[in-house]
């Protein structure tokens, strides 16, 4: 089982659940792969994905841009989903050995979908 959680959106430290060594603690970067403005960072990060200015598709049936590290866990869970559909091991949390000690990986679902 994997846990995704979005690492807040206050700039500053992470999130309480966020901190948590069992979960992936998720930030947000813009298309140009730089990190929000808005998203919290620091150790107990594991990844970053997109998540600003993401196309939202709402319940009225309009697509509209939205921004958060909500949006970055969301696709991140969907990219855990990919990965291990297709037999990949789970993504590393900080208690297995993720990312937070050698710096933070991004999250690249167009290449994780088209399995490159």
């Amino acid at each position: 089982r994997t846990v995704v959680v979005a690492a807040g959106n206050g700039g500053g430290a992470l999130l309480p659940s966020a901190k948590e060594s069992t979960v992936l603690a998720v930030g947000s970067v813009n298309s140009k792969g730089q990190v929000s403005r808005f998203s919290s960072r620091g150790l107990g990060l594991d990844f970053f994905a997109p998540g600003e200015d993401v196309p939202v598709l709402g319940a009225d049936g309009v697509i509209s841009l939205k921004s958060g590290t909500s949006l970055s866990a969301a696709i991140t869970s969907g990219v855990e989903a990919i990965r291990r559909s297709r037999g990949a091991p789970r993504l590393k949390t900080k208690s297995s050995g993720g990312q937070w000690e050698s710096g933070v990986s991004v999250i690249d679902a167009f290449s994780t979908a088209s399995g490159q």
